[in-house]
């Protein structure tokens, strides 16, 4: 697949893919739209409860304690770090670029919280491609070596990129991927458009992603079309309508809830 580099309004690059006819980010700025979409409105969702929960235990060394038992933990496990915290468990549906895993892993380390970090993407991108995009000078600190792991390992092994973020990756696609129910408390759902790849967005992917989520998990993407909303509701989901990054008045915000 012939992919081509984009400058996008905010001076990050983005690519354009011809086989899907569009970019993998909004032109008015990659680093912009993953920030606000994943990061705003999905990772710090959490990660302010979990920083509560951190809180409301009125001891702080049980996060230190708990970042400890993460490292020796599995992806997978449901057993939690220790007997009052679990990390966050990121399934990512379109890892591309790495972009919105870059962001996490930064984000993670920056707040102290453990991430388990699951990236899926069946056509991944080349060697020289990643070379080329210019992230980790826009955000510096430690973006770089974190960068250059999630690109240069193994599929299909876990990854102790940083001591609170475990990163794994799978060349799959998401109704491919053997996934255990209730798993993951965050999903970024940031695939080709409806248009572009209409398999990724009916109602049969999105019964699966509300299964692997957890209860009170989310889903967010950059999809605000009915018909995605109304797939969501279907599955189960409760549909919040969120402010879009520059360029787009609208994105969705889903959330399991099982009483």
């Amino acid at each position: 697949m012939n992919k081509t580099l984009q400058l996008c309004e905010d001076g990050s690059y983005t690519l354009f893919s011809e086989k899907a006819g569009e970019c993998y980010h909004s032109i008015h700025g990659a680093l912009t739209e993953s920030l606000h979409i994943f990061i705003n409105a999905g990772l710090r969702t959490l990660t302010e409860n979990y920083s509560i929960g951190i809180a409301a235990s009125g001891n702080e060394s049980k996060s230190v304690q708990s970042k400890e038992t993460f490292i020796k933990e599995s992806l997978f496990r449901q057993k939690g770090l220790a007997s009052d915290f679990k990390p966050i468990r990121i399934l990512e549906i379109g890892f591309g670029t790495g972009l919105n895993a870059l962001l996490t892993a930064i984000e993670a380390e920056k707040n102290k919280i453990p991430v388990s970090y699951l990236g899926l993407e069946p056509f991944p991108i080349s060697r020289s491609i990643v070379q080329q995009l210019n992230y980790c000078e826009l955000l510096q600190g430690n973006s770089l070596p974190y960068f250059k792991t999630m690109h240069e390992c193994e599929w299909d092994k876990e990854y102790l990129i940083q001591p609170v973020f475990n990163f794994r990756k799978l060349q799959v696609g998401f109704m491919e991927a053997g996934l255990a129910n209730g798993v993951f408390d965050l999903i970024y759902f940031d695939a080709f458009s409806p248009e572009a790849q209409p398999e990724l967005w009916g109602q049969e992917v999105f019964n699966k992603c509300f299964r692997v989520l957890a209860n009170e998990g989310i889903l967010v993407t950059y999809c605000a079309k009915g018909r995605v909303k109304r797939a969501l509701k279907a599955a189960g989901f409760v549909i919040e309508n969120l402010p879009g990054p520059p360029g787009k008045r609208e994105i969705t915000r889903a959330q399991k809830l099982i009483q």
